[in-house]
């Protein structure tokens, strides 16, 4: 996703201790549902 400038948007996920799979997979559902983002030119 982009902001209307054009920079690309982040999000944090943050979970609970041990729980790296559990945040994992909410990373996961959320990345498969945004579009993709073309590669930065240099």
């Amino acid at each position: 996703m982009l902001s209307e400038e054009g920079m690309p948007i982040g999000i944090q996920i943050i979970g609970r201790p041990w729980k790296d799979q559990e945040v994992l997979a909410i990373a996961k559902a959320i990345e498969s549902r945004l579009p993709k983002l073309p590669m930065p030119t240099l």
